[in-house]
């Protein structure tokens, strides 16, 4: 925490607990918000790749929250009022489903002071409520292969890997989500031979966009391109899969991992340059119980074929959905 934060620290908490225990929910806030949160609601749905990773989700996680729409519809949107939100607000806002996270040059007594002051703090603004058990519960939708027309002139594809869960062969779910995104960029970014014969042949014109998450719902990676040849779809899952490599496809993977990894570590380390993206990284790490320099540690001990077999142990558990998109 920055200087000027660690003087007025006091204050700044009983702001904090005053904001999240005493929300405003009043017909006047709600009617001036609504407007808002429609015309973003329609900016986002004017992206063109919208209806595809809309529609991936669905197939991934079916009616569960990822599956859902989290921005709603106009018609769910006018149907917000104070009641329902204070509704929501009592049953999930409770002292037992929050963490109180400082991180900063704290001194002993003033953490004694501070635990002190949250103390009196939570009996003023919190119910206690029923402690929610935040567990590992996957959800499944109902995978397969979509087609729709696409109102746009550019034809997309996009395809959903559903991971298995990291930590049956990792400690670390970030270091899982690194080493998928290394492998994606190995076996399919831009410095990928796959990519380079692809652009060639003009089968891509531009990037694939990876994106690998994890979630108490299931970890799931996308893969989205620009469609321009219907075989595309299938080499992706083709060249994504296939665990028969050549000695010379292997030398080129184990070289690429080598440079993604230190570009990963560089990012990582990047993080200690900014102490406020630094202290939201550890509050957010310490509440799945991990933390960023362990994340380090084990990439920086990552050698190519311990690497290589978490990503084919995760890939033989996983399951794949498609999306492709036609110009009307």
């Amino acid at each position: 925490m920055p200087k000027k934060g660690i003087d007025n620290i006091s204050k700044i908490v009983d702001l904090l607990f005053e904001l999240v225990g005493d929300p405003n929910f009043s017909k006047k806030s709600i009617d001036k918000e609504r407007p808002i949160i429609d015309q973003e609601l329609a900016m986002y749905r004017d992206e063109p790749t919208w209806p595809i990773s809309d529609s991936i989700m669905k197939q991934l996680f079916g009616d569960s929250n990822l599956g859902l729409d989290i921005g709603g519809t106009s018609q769910t949107i006018k149907k917000i009022n104070s009641r329902n939100l204070a509704k929501i607000y009592q049953e999930n806002y409770t002292a037992n489903n929050m963490h109180f996270i400082a991180v900063g040059d704290f001194a002993p007594s003033a953490v004694t002071r501070l635990f002190g002051q949250i103390k009196k703090l939570d009996k003023q603004y919190l119910q206690s409520g029923q402690k929610r058990e935040h567990t590992f519960k996957p959800e499944m939708g109902n995978l397969g292969l979509k087609e729709f027309k696409n109102k746009t002139e550019v034809p997309y594809f996009c395809l959903g890997v559903k991971l298995p869960d990291f930590k049956k062969v990792l400690v670390n779910n970030d270091l899982g989500q690194i080493l998928v995104e290394i492998m994606l960029e190995s076996l399919l970014g831009e410095n990928s031979s796959w990519y380079q014969d692809k652009m060639v042949h003009g089968e891509l014109t531009s990037p694939l966009q990876f994106g690998v998450n994890y979630t108490r719902q299931g970890n799931f990676a996308t893969i989205l391109g620009i469609n321009n040849g219907n075989s595309l779809l299938n080499n992706v899952k083709e060249t994504l899969f296939s665990s028969e490599k050549t000695a010379e496809q292997m030398d080129e993977l184990k070289d690429l991992f080598e440079m993604q990894k230190k570009v990963s570590m560089a990012t990582l380390l990047s993080a200690f340059n900014n102490l406020s993206e630094l202290g939201f990284e550890l509050a957010e790490e310490a509440i799945n119980g991990e933390n960023i320099f362990d994340t380090i540690k084990l990439l920086q001990q990552m050698n190519f074929e311990k690497y290589w077999q978490i990503c084919q142990d995760l890939l033989a558990e996983s399951e794949t959905c498609s999306v492709f998109s036609t110009v009307e």
